[in-house]
C-alpha cells in the first residue's frame, strides 16, 4: 500500500513538472518571437511600425501620438470594458431563460423490472420584479464608470500630448546647446592657431598653447554631452510617438517667448471645470453613492415572475407511466432574508465609510490642483524673469569678448583672459537657451494643471482632428514683445521672442 501510494506521488510530480515546464517552453517561444519582430522593426520590415523620415511638425508630432501611442492604446480600452459592465447592468431587468436536461438509471425502482431510463428536460424563465433598488443602482453606477473610463483616456491623452511636447521642446533645446557648443569649438580651435603663431613669433610661451589646447578639449566635450542629450530626448519623443526609432526627422518648430500674465482666481475655476482627475474622483463619489444604495437593498424583499415547462419520463403527473409527460407551472416568487448573520449591517457599514474615503479623496484632489496650478503660475513667473536676465547677460557677455578680443590682438590682453570671455559668452547664451526653454515648458504645464491640454470634459475623441495648440492660453497672453531681438552679430542663431505665430 504505502509502496503504491509513493509511486501515485512521483507520478503527480512528474505531470506537475512536465505541465510547468511545457509553459516555460511556450514563454520562452513566445520570447523569441518578440525579438524576431525586434530584428524586423529594427530593420525596417515591419511594415506595422510608422517609419518617419523629413519634416517634423509639433502639431503633426501629437498627431501621431494620439494614434500610436502604445500606453494611450492600452488606457482607451477602459471604455470597453466599462461598456461591458454597462451592458451586464441590464441583466437586473431583462428576463432570464434557462435549459435543463438530466439523465439516470434507477435500479431501486419496484414498478417496472429490470434499469429504469429516467430521463428530464425542460426551460425556466424567471422576470425580476423587484430587487429592493439594487438593478437600479447597478445601472447607474454602471453609467458613472463609463465617464469615469471617458475621463481616465481624456486625462491619459492630456498626459500623452504633455510628453510628446516636453520632448520636442527638450530636443530643441539640445539642438540650440550643441549649436552653442560647435561655435565656442569653432572660436577655441582658431584661438588655438593663433596662439601657435604667436609661439613662432616668441610673443606667448608655452604655456597659452597648452591653455588654448585644453580649453578647445573642454569645448569639445561639453559639445559631445550635449549631443548625446539630444539624441536622448530624441530617443524618448519617438517612443512617445509610438514610431521607429530608426525615424530620421527634421523638427521644424522653435522655441518661442510669449508673455503670459495668468490670474490665479480665474486659472483656478478653469481648473475646476476641466480637470480631468477632478471628474474622476467625482464620478468615483457617486459610484460608492449606488454601491451603498446597493447594500441597503438587501433589507427589501426580491420577487421575480417565474414559469417553468418540464418534459419527464417516468410522467411527470404519473411516475407510473413509462412514457414522456410534460408539466408546467407559473407564478410568483418572493425571498426576504430576515436575518442572515450580521452580513447586510456590516456590509453598509463599509460602503459608508468607503464613501467617507472618497469624500476625503474629492477634497484632497481639489487641493493637489490648487497647488499644481500655482506652481505652474510662479515657475512661469520665474521662468520669464529669468528669460529677461539672461538676455541681458548675453549682451554682456558678447561685448566683454568683443572687447578682450579686441586687446589681445592688439597684445593688451593676456590668452586667459579670451579664453574666460569666450567660456561667458558660451554658458551666457546656454543659459538663455534654457530660460527660453522653461519658460514654454512652464506654459505647457500650466495648461497640463488647467486641464486644457487636450479635449474637453464630454469630447470622447482621442485623435483629435485639430489639437490644441501647446504652451499657449490666449486669455492669459499679453501680447506684448517684452523682450528684444538677438543681436545680428551674434554668430549662432538665438530662439524667437517674438510672437510671431500670432501674426
Amino acid at each position: 500500500m504505502k509502496r503504491t501510494r509513493a509511486l501515485h506521488y512521483c507520478l503527480l510530480f512528474f505531470l506537475v513538472g512536465c505541465q510547468q515546464g511545457n509553459l516555460y517552453r511556450d514563454l520562452r517561444e513566445a520570447r523569441a518571437s518578440a525579438h524576431h519582430e525586434w530584428l524586423l522593426r529594427r530593420e525596417g520590415k515591419d511594415r506595422t511600425t510608422v517609419l518617419l523620415d523629413g519634416e517634423l511638425a509639433l502639431a503633426d508630432a501629437i498627431k501621431l501620438a494620439l494614434i500610436h501611442n502604445q500606453t494611450l492604446r492600452a488606457v482607451v480600452e477602459e471604455r470597453a470594458v466599462a461598456r461591458g459592465d454597462l451592458v451586464a447592468s441590464y441583466a437586473g431587468f431583462l428576463p432570464q431563460l434557462n435549459g435543463f436536461f438530466s439523465y439516470q438509471q434507477n435500479r431501486a425502482r419496484n414498478l417496472f423490472p429490470g434499469a429504469i431510463h429516467e430521463y428530464s428536460a425542460g426551460l425556466d424563465i424567471s422576470q425580476p420584479l423587484f430587487r429592493g433598488g439594487a438593478s437600479v443602482a447597478r445601472r447607474r453606477a454602471a453609467q458613472l464608470a463609463t465617464v469615469l473610463a471617458d475621463e481616465i483616456v481624456r486625462d491619459s491623452v492630456q498626459q500623452t500630448i504633455f510628453e510628446v511636447a516636453a520632448q520636442y521642446y527638450q530636443v530643441l533645446l539640445g539642438q540650440f546647446l550643441v549649436e552653442a557648443n560647435q561655435q565656442a569649438v569653432v572660436s577655441s580651435s582658431e584661438q588655438l592657431d593663433n596662439a601657435r603663431r604667436k609661439l613662432e613669433q616668441g610673443l606667448v610661451s608655452d604655456y597659452d598653447v597648452l591653455r588654448a589646447q585644453v580649453d578647445l578639449s573642454n569645448f569639445e566635450a561639453e559639445m559631445i554631452a550635449q549631443q548625446n542629450r539630444r539624441d536622448l530626448a530624441r530617443a524618448r519623443m519617438l517612443k512617445a510617438m509610438g514610431v521607429s526609432q530608426k525615424s530620421q526627422v527634421d523638427l521644424t518648430d522653435t522655441l518661442e517667448f510669449f508673455a503670459m500674465k495668468p490670474i490665479f482666481e480665474r486659472a483656478m475655476e478653469i481648473a475646476h471645470k476641466n480637470r480631468a482627475d477632478l471628474f474622476q474622483v467625482e464620478a468615483n463619489v457617486r459610484i460608492q453613492e449606488q454601491a451603498l444604495a446597493i447594500a441597503r437593498s438587501r433589507y427589501f424583499p426580491q420577487a421575480d415572475a417565474v414559469f417553468q415547462h418540464q418534459w419527464t419520463r417516468p410522467h411527470a403527473r404519473s411516475g407510473s407511466v413509462d412514457e414522456f409527460g410534460g408539466n408546467t407551472v407559473g407564478g410568483v416568487q418572493v425571498s426576504w432574508p430576515l436575518l442572515d448573520g450580521l452580513a447586510r449591517e456590516g456590509n453598509v457599514i463599509r460602503e459608508k465609510a468607503l464613501l467617507r474615503q472618497r469624500y476625503v479623496d474629492l477634497l484632497e484632489a481639489e487641493q493637489r490642483v490648487e497647488l499644481e496650478v500655482q506652481e505652474a503660475i510662479l515657475n512661469l513667473r520665474n521662468a520669464e524673469e529669468f528669460v529677461g536676465s539672461q538676455e541681458l547677460n548675453l549682451d554682456r557677455a558678447e561685448e566683454a569678448l568683443r572687447i578682450v578680443t579686441a586687446r589681445y590682438r592688439e597684445g593688451a590682453s593676456k590668452l586667459v583672459e579670451v579664453t574666460d570671455a569666450r567660456s561667458a559668452v558660451t554658458q551666457a547664451r546656454s543659459l538663455y537657451y534654457q530660460a527660453i526653454h522653461d519658460h514654454t515648458l512652464a506654459r505647457l504645464q500650466l495648461q497640463l494643471a488647467l486641464g486644457i491640454l487636450g479635449p474637453v470634459a464630454g469630447d470622447r475623441s482621442v485623435a483629435v482632428e485639430t489639437p490644441v495648440e501647446p504652451a499657449s492660453i490666449d486669455e492669459f497672453e499679453t501680447g506684448e514683445e517684452t523682450l528684444p531681438e538677438p543681436s545680428s552679430d551674434d554668430p549662432s542663431p538665438l530662439p524667437s521672442t517674438q510672437n510671431e505665430s500670432k501674426t
